[in-house]
């Protein structure tokens, strides 16, 4: 569980597939970088990781 995460949290774009429920699977894509200022991408990151752990 724990290279899921690290896997997830070190590419450049967010694509997650997570099955949320019997049936059903949710997929997350994003691409923070291309949007966020580094501050505010680490600051992003840092919530992301408290999350995860």
């Amino acid at each position: 569980m724990i290279g899921f995460w690290l896997e997830a949290l070190t590419r450049p774009t967010l694509d997650l597939t997570l099955a949320t429920h019997a049936g059903l699977v949710t997929r997350i894509v994003e691409r923070p970088g291309a949007v966020l200022n580094d501050a505010d991408l680490a600051a992003l990151v840092v919530q992301l990781r408290s999350v995860a752990g």
